[in-house]
């Protein structure tokens, strides 16, 4: 393709300037990014894709409905429903709005970019709770090539599209929700919670001390008994998994498809992330051995006897599995590719899945039983073994998440 500026598209200039870009630059290197400040609202919605009236109605009642199923409780939904939808927020909603600016917006305008066979293109921005804003005058999508933006808002322009080999994953059993389709606007799983601490194992307790003669007919020092083994600490609960990550409403606009070599027609998916997992309990510690008990001693007629041995300590219980986090919803989609092209466009999303209970912590061991004291000279005999502790209960299994998030809609419509 010739480097002038007057042979691209008037549709890609117009969004190159729109973006603030220089066409100069765009002539001279086939690419310009720049990382904009925006202040306020109103600065992102001068950035995106301008919406004719029908769209904005369209995503008007999306909104409606997509907030019926949850309500919006941040600062990205409000921004989703102001900025790109046009509807209105409370005063105190305003406040808050403008609390959370400025905020860096990423914005990249390019004439070729070349996706190799089986490379994925991340353009998840760095800051997730602003767009990402794409303006392509040409992809190329080779065999198995993806993109990806994850947990935010893709505002994409692309004047021609070219599949050339087909996606390389037609299994749509897949979980791996980054390989399902060629665009993919995911959430994001979390991953796994903290783990529980174990509980702290205790040591043997003290021997008794032995007995002993301060002459021939009388103990100097009485034997005492084993102490007691202490018992083990409980083990920590599992935290409990963070919910998932909402694949956030996204714009693509796509001016010319083209299939080679096989291409299989472009394949738009959208998934919010599953909740995390639970973190495991932890272990119960193990409870302290009896210590034993003090030996006897002869002490001529008279016998300074043994004492008995210290009980063993018992096991902590296990920590309880943390439950898991509920799943991420995925928002609706727009796709809007120009007349004579929508068969060439397919678009599909799944509702996302709860995460698992963590594991339940186990048992601690019990205390071993301290040994009796020792006979120790004529006429004397050993005293008896304390009683071994009594192994600790294990903890329960969390609950799997309460609910897997929704799935969203692919609106693909002609322009």
């Amino acid at each position: 393709m010739s480097n002038s500026t007057n042979q691209l598209p008037s549709s890609f200039l117009e969004k190159a300037l729109q973006l603030g870009h220089d066409p100069e630059v765009i002539k001279a290197t086939g690419i310009e990014y720049q990382l904009k400040q925006v202040e306020n609202p109103d600065g992102i919605r001068k950035l995106l894709l301008p919406m004719n009236d029908d769209l904005r109605e369209w995503l008007r009642q999306s909104l409606r409905k997509d907030r019926q199923r949850l309500p919006y409780t941040d600062n990205v939904h409000f921004m989703i429903w102001h900025i790109v939808g046009g509807m209105g927020m409370s005063k105190h909603q305003h406040e808050e709005m403008n609390a959370f600016f400025p905020r860096k917006v990423e914005t990249l305008s390019m004439t070729d970019k070349v996706l190799g066979p089986g490379e994925v293109w991340d353009v998840t921005p760095d800051d997730t709770a602003a767009p990402a804003i794409i303006n392509l005058n040409k992809l190329t999508m080779k065999a198995g090539s993806k993109i990806v933006c994850r947990a935010a808002q893709l505002d994409m322009q692309v004047q021609e599209l070219i599949k050339d080999g087909s996606s390389a994953d037609e299994d749509t059993d897949n979980q791996d929700i980054h390989r399902l389709g060629d665009i993919n606007i995911v959430g994001e799983t979390p991953k796994k919670a903290q783990n529980g601490g174990g509980g702290a194992d205790r040591g043997s307790a003290n021997d008794g001390t032995n007995a002993s003669c301060g002459g021939m007919a009388h103990c100097t020092t009485y034997a005492t008994p084993g102490s007691n083994g202490d018992n083990g600490g409980n083990g920590d609960h599992g935290d409990t998994g963070a919910d998932g990550l909402e694949a956030v409403y996204s714009r693509i606009k796509v001016h010319r498809i083209e299939l080679q070599n096989g291409g299989s027609n472009l394949f738009v998916y959208t998934r919010g992330g599953d909740g995390g997992d639970g973190g495991d309990g932890g272990k119960g510690g193990n409870g302290g051995d009896g210590g034993k008990g003090g030996n006897s001693s002869a002490c001529g007629c008279t016998t300074c006897s043994a004492k008995d041995g210290g009980d063993g300590g018992n096991g902590g219980k296990g920590g309880n599995g943390g439950d898991g986090g509920n799943g991420g919803r995925a928002m609706d989609i727009t796709v809007e590719i120009a007349q004579g092209y929508r068969h060439l466009v397919e678009g599909r999303s799944d509702a996302s899945q709860p995460g698992v209970g963590g594991e339940a912590g186990g048992a601690g061991g019990p205390g071993k039983a301290g040994e009796g004291g020792s006979a120790n000279g004529k006429n004397t005999s050993g005293a008896q073994a304390g009683s071994s502790g009594e192994p600790g209960e294990p903890g329960n299994p969390g609950n799997r998440g309460a609910l897997g998030g929704s799935a969203g809609q692919i609106e693909i419509r002609e322009f």
